[in-house]
């Protein structure tokens, strides 16, 4: 396969993923978290909020758990919950949970492209390499995401 013709194919693809998960998710990016995962996403989105409060110590995340002392707690590794509350320092408090949001949709975004490279690398068919991101998207695969375009699970 020619390399302009494999460019292409992956110019149109990133094109492709990205139209549509703007389609897709931009109606749910200002959205608080919800869903039946809704504790996990408040959880992260504290962790978010009280870097930008308390000064941005990356080893020292806090909730805003009452239970705990001062709200620290011990979580998995925060990095997304401190680029988070960095991007509020430039767009502001109120932005951060779009700008986690933003992130979350980044990250499957760029997992799709890869998962799209993967196998249009090795069958060079363009919808071959579309078919695991569609397939994804359709909810088969993550049948709870809160910014998926349907609001309710499937049965």
């Amino acid at each position: 396969m020619s390399s302009f013709r494999s460019r292409l194919s992956h110019a149109a693809a990133a094109l492709f993923f990205l139209v549509v998960g703007a389609a897709l998710y931009a109606p749910y990016l200002t959205e608080l978290p919800g869903g039946i995962h809704a504790w996990a996403q408040a959880d992260r989105l504290a962790l978010a909020l009280n870097y930008y409060d308390y000064g941005f110590d990356f080893f020292t995340p806090r909730t805003s758990n009452l239970a705990s002392i001062g709200g620290i707690t011990g979580v998995e590794f925060p990095l997304q919950a401190y680029v988070a509350a960095l991007g509020g320092v430039v767009f502001g408090r109120s932005r951060i949970g779009l700008l986690f949001r933003l992130l979350d949709v980044a990250v499957v975004l760029l997992g799709f492209y890869y998962l799209f490279r993967l196998v249009f690398e090795r069958t060079g068919h363009f919808v071959a390499g579309l078919v695991p991101g569609l397939f994804c998207w359709l909810r088969l695969c993550l049948p709870f995401t809160p910014a998926a375009p349907c609001p309710t699970p499937l049965p």
